[in-house]
């Protein structure tokens, strides 16, 4: 697709990814154990024999073998097997806490969904890795879980530790891959030679898994176009059942280690914008399906399938296949969504492991209580976010509202994007047309009524 660079130029600014609305940076640090409790008792209360609410379990292991300078996550380097335990304990002290509240309550949701990330859940050994699976299960019943996934770096494991993680119930495994070329992988501090994925992907272990995810990121020092296609060939002759095609961010000022990368070397955001064009065309010849914003899919997958029965669903995970909307998140940063709110924990690994260590539950950092309005909005954001279209009358019913006069100038404001030829719009709905796919996102910055004020600014997890 041959893009006008006028516009490629109007849109390369940065923006929320909508994980989450409203983002992270409104939520509110006056936001208290009495609020957290309350919503999850009338999560559990919410809960019917028919109809049972359903949650998924995300946990946070902060510890990694190595930094690697474009790292935006919450994490820790450490080789000290003694720190390691102490965030085990912490996890497991967390978990245990969420099951005392849960079992005292007259009904429980029940868990479809568990994500082991980090930091590098990986990178724990064996006898650990078994005991955060076992302290899981103590909350958890694994018989009712259809995706289990667990983020991998190939530098902290082995076919053989690949193996054991399916024997203790993972059954989605996600890469963080990056970049297959080695002058990159060098200047990011992230060195993990192609020979070794691929032994990590062989047939035995692709037919023990159910999906294969590979992270991969744009935007990197000394990547140019040329050597992004190299690392996108590889990426298509791999196969992965899903891709994440992540904008690098460069926030020195949020994370001091990104000052050890040369800013020189970082592609321009309008680079990066036809970079990341490219490099969709390019997965949809391979026949992906290009879930949204950042997330593609084979069609055989349970999230092209989604995509395709537009059930797609969006939060701090990405996009999922939209069984569940809600989540239960345990460790230092980690999220939860449930009965109207949002909470994060504490982000400070010490801190987190003080309070927790003291127990003092839950470790809240900040949190959010969803007002009427931000329900809305959410769901509009979402909807196009996830859909690629916007359907004013179910909107307007699912709400009691007029859409019409609720989002007056808001709809006066997409018709730049009709004269730009990203938006299609009549009177009762919107599409995103094929172009405007990739600008979603500033499509759905319309409806976001925080930025009415002021502008984006990225936050750490």
């Amino acid at each position: 697709m041959n893009l006008n660079p006028a516009l490629i130029e109007k849109y390369s600014v940065i923006g929320p990814y909508y994980s989450s609305y409203p983002p992270l940076g409104e939520w509110k640090e006056d936001f208290r154990t009495a609020d957290f409790e309350q919503a999850l008792g009338r999560f559990c209360a919410e809960d019917t024999p028919a109809e049972p609410n359903t949650y998924a379990f995300y946990a946070h292991y902060p510890y990694c073998i190595q930094l690697c300078y474009f790292c935006l996550c919450n994490m820790r380097v450490t080789q000290d097997k003694a720190v390691k335990e102490r965030a085990l304990r912490a996890l497991a002290r967390e978990i245990d806490y969420f099951r005392r509240f849960i079992d005292a309550q007259p009904r429980q949701p029940v868990c479809k969904e568990i994500h082991l990330g980090g930091g590098t859940p990986s990178f724990m050994d064996n006898e650990d890795f078994d005991g955060f699976i076992a302290a899981i299960k103590s909350l958890v019943d694994t018989s009712t879980v259809e995706e289990f996934a667990m983020e991998i770096d190939p530098r902290t494991v082995t076919p053989e530790s690949i193996t054991h993680f399916a024997t203790k119930g993972i059954n989605r495994i996600s890469f963080g891959i990056q970049d297959f070329n080695p002058r990159v992988q060098e200047a990011v501090n992230r060195v993990q030679p192609l020979d070794h994925v691929r032994a990590l992907l062989s047939p035995e272990i692709r037919n023990i898994y159910k999906s294969v995810n590979f992270d991969i990121l744009y935007g990197l020092p000394l990547q140019t176009r040329q050597t992004f296609r190299e690392t996108i060939g590889i990426v298509k002759e791999l196969m992965p059942e899903r891709i994440t095609l992540i904008r690098y961010a460069h926030v020195p000022g949020i994370k001091k280690h990104m000052k050890l990368l040369n800013e020189a070397d970082i592609l321009s955001e309008k680079e990066k914008v036809c970079m990341f064009i490219e490099t969709v065309e390019s997965l949809l010849d391979a026949g992906y399906e290009h879930v949204g914003i950042d997330n593609f899919a084979k069609p055989t997958d349970s999230l092209g399938k989604a995509f395709r029965n537009k059930t797609v669903w969006r939060n701090f995970s990405g996009f999922t296949p939209g069984r569940v909307k809600n989540m239960i998140g345990v460790g230092p940063s980690a999220t939860s969504i449930f009965s109207g709110i949002y909470s994060q924990n504490i982000y400070d690994i010490g801190a987190y492991h003080q309070t927790v260590e003291r127990g003092q539950f839950p470790p809240l950092e900040r949190g959010y209580r969803l007002r009427r309005d931000d329900l809305i909005r959410r769901e509009v954001i979402l909807r196009i976010a996830c859909d690629n279209d916007l359907d004013f009358d179910q909107i307007g019913e699912k709400f009691g509202i007029e859409f019409h006069t609720y989002f007056k100038d808001e709809l006066q404001s997409l018709d730049e994007f009709v004269n730009d030829g990203l938006v299609e719009r009549n009177g009762r709905s919107l599409t995103v047309t094929p172009l405007g796919r990739f600008f979603v996102r500033h499509v759905c910055k319309v409806f976001d009524g925080f930025l009415k004020s002021k502008t984006y600014q990225i936050h750490g997890t």
